[in-house]
Parts: structure tokens; C-alpha cells; sequence
């Protein structure tokens, strides 16, 4: 088993790794990587609504990816962690626990850079506190995707998909949404 690390990982795979002869990743790649979230914007602490959300986040992630052929396996957990907001609306203070997911994909290609794609997620936590009083609002929500991309040119391809998401709690979001994207290599 050849085993390699990639950093950072990408939505669409860790396609960022040197790839073994025929253009896919060694079989037991193991992917590790980390997000930043940096508090941008107007933040105003008088009004309960604000786009930002004034606090740090960061994500790290650990996943691996297993070829057999054409069809790969890819497998990430992350951990969404959250600092404090101490300007919280009227000078309050919120509090947010991690937010745990795990995701896995499986994707057929047919050859570089057309490819077709779908995968589950689960994510958990994110349970609140106000000012030291635990709120009840933990978070659980499902999602689906499906999708593919197919190139254009040798540096530049495009990618259409559909992602679903459900929540399992009282509060939350249900969302469709459907993407575009384009991906240019230089």
C-alpha cells in the first residue's frame, strides 16, 4: 500500500496530490488539511441580525481515499471549532460547541477530468450558550450529493451538481441547492 499526505484537501477530492501512473491517487491516500474562517465585515453588536459573525473558525480534517480502478472511495471527518463572540447582541456572550462531520464519496472516472460523483454526510453539535446558560439547540443534519464534471479543455473544466441537506432537529434548514463551478489549472 503506497500512502501519501495532501494538504489541503479539495471539495472534489484531494486532486491536489501527485497521482500514481494512470492519473489516479495511490490506493490509502490519507488526506489531512485545515480551514480557516476569519471574522470579515461590519459587525454591529446592537443588532440581533449581522452578516458576520465576529469569531474565529477553524476546521481541521482527516480523510482517506481508496482506488479500485476507475471508482475511488473517499472518506473526511472534520471538526468545526468555534471561538467566542463576546460582543454578542447587546454585549452578550455566545458560545458554540464543535460541529463534527463525516463524509463519504464515491467517485467514477472515465477518464481525467470527466467524472461523475455522489456521496452522504452527517454533521453534529454546534449546541449553544448564552451568557452560561446551555441552550437546547444541538444541531444533526443530512446531506446527499450528486455530481460531475467534465473538461472543457486540458486546464479547464466544469463541474454541475445537486446537494441536499436535511435537518433532524426542531431548528435548522432544509436546503437544494444546485451548483456550477468552473476549475482552471495553471
Amino acid at each position: 500500500m503506497d500512502s501519501s499526505y495532501c494538504v489541503p484537501p479539495r471539495s472534489d477530492g484531494p486532486r491536489n496530490c501527485k497521482p500514481a501512473a494512470g492519473g489516479h491517487l495511490p490506493t490509502g491516500t490519507k488526506v489531512v488539511g485545515t480551514g480557516y474562517f476569519f471574522p470579515t465585515g461590519h459587525y454591529f453588536e446592537d443588532r440581533l441580525l449581522n452578516l458576520g459573525s465576529n469569531r474565529f473558525t477553524f476546521r481541521p480534517q482527516l480523510g482517506v481515499v481508496h482506488n479500485w480502478g476507475k471508482l475511488s472511495m473517499e472518506l473526511t471527518g472534520s471538526a468545526w471549532i468555534f471561538t467566542d463572540n463576546d460582543e454578542f447582541w447587546n454585549g452578550n456572550l455566545f458560545e458554540q460547541d464543535p460541529f463534527y462531520t463525516i463524509q463519504g464519496h464515491l467517485v467514477y472516472t472515465f477518464q481525467p477530468g470527466l467524472w461523475v460523483s455522489t456521496g452522504a454526510a452527517l454533521g453534529r453539535g454546534r449546541q449553544s450558550t448564552l451568557n452560561g446558560v446551555l441552550k437546547d439547540d444541538q444541531k444533526t443534519n443530512v446531506g446527499w450529493e450528486i455530481s460531475g464534471g467534465y473538461p472543457i479543455t486540458p486546464k479547464l473544466g466544469v463541474k454541475v451538481g445537486y446537494i441536499g441537506l436535511r435537518t433532524q432537529e426542531n431548528v435548522g434548514a432544509d436546503l437544494d441547492n444546485y451548483v456550477l463551478g468552473f476549475s482552471l489549472l495553471w
